[in-house]
Parts: C-alpha cells; sequence; structure tokens
C-alpha cells in the first residue's frame, strides 16, 4: 500500500469511523451518503471487511463499512501505527483496551478451522 492510500484510509476513519462492537466482539464501523460509497471502497480495498446497504433512514441513506473478525485483527497494527494524534485517537485506545480480551487471545489455526469446516459442513465456521 502507498503513503497515499494509507493517510486516505487513516483520514477517513479519524474523521468518520466509529469503534464499536458487541459483547463478543469488537468492529470498526464508517457510514457514508450513498452518492459517495468510494471512500468505503478504499477501506475495503485497503483493510478487507464489508460494504453493507444502502440503507434508508430517519431520511438519510447511507451505506456502511464494517470491519470485524480476522480482517479487523490483521489491520489493528496499521490503526494503531498510523492513526493520528486525536480525539478519535482515544476513542480507539478505550476501545482497543475494551476489547483486549477479543485482540489479545491467540487465533485458531488454519489447520484447525479447515477440521472444524469439515466437521461441520452445514454451517460456516
Amino acid at each position: 500500500m502507498d503513503a497515499f492510500g494509507l493517510g486516505y484510509a487513516m483520514g477517513l476513519i479519524a474523521g468518520e469511523a466509529s469503534f464499536t462492537g458487541d459483547r463478543q466482539q469488537p468492529s470498526l464501523e464508517v457510514k457514508l451518503h450513498r452518492r459517495d460509497v468510494e471512500p468505503l471502497e478504499h477501506l475495503k480495498r485497503t483493510f478487507g471487511g464489508r460494504i453493507f446497504g444502502p440503507y434508508a433512514r430517519d431520511g438519510r441513506n447511507l451505506y456502511a463499512y464494517m470491519l470485524r473478525g480476522r480482517d479487523l485483527r490483521a489491520a489493528l497494527p496499521l490503526i494503531q501505527a498510523h492513526l493520528p494524534v486525536s480525539w478519535k485517537r482515544a476513542q480507539f485506545e478505550l476501545w482497543r483496551a475494551r476489547y483486549a480480551d477479543f485482540f489479545d487471545r491467540p487465533e485458531p489455526s488454519r489447520d484447525l478451522v479447515r477440521r472444524l469446516e469439515r466437521l461441520l459442513p452445514s454451517r460456516a465456521v
């Protein structure tokens, strides 16, 4: 990834991201108007994740980008290293601490995941 692309992604996160999650796992979310989906596509190309929508809510039409799970774990070192000092950085640090159990626990090996998938063919692991 080039420096401009990384800086652009960090600017989107600093300006528009929400660090959120449920009881089990964290997520990074960015919501933009449906006319402006290309910045979300950039985030998807940079970090993975998914784009949902369009949604119509309270008179707003938007798309939502969500980064969770394995993609979020992989992106965390880049975000940690490059998110600029800001209120969003403080929010990131609090969120990171809140979900420390998720980020710090070892991830299952690819081999284990493949074996589980063979045992549970009808269910995604």
